[in-house]
């Protein structure tokens, strides 16, 4: 969560596990690209199965 909250300006309101609109335009939070070098992408891994296929 740190990182989450790292990486965002204004970072996302969560209640009751939804997130809440911002009472502005658009996302209400930007990246902040100075903290992106500090946590670089990771390789991609492809999932084997879908665990949730079955519904």
């Amino acid at each position: 969560m740190a990182r989450y909250r790292e990486l965002l300006t204004s970072p996302i309101l969560i209640a009751d596990g939804h997130a809440c609109p911002p009472a502005g335009p658009g996302w209400g939070a930007e990246l902040r690209e100075d903290m992106l070098s500090q946590y670089p992408p990771v390789d991609f891994k492809q999932v084997e199965s879908e665990p949730y296929g079955t519904f």
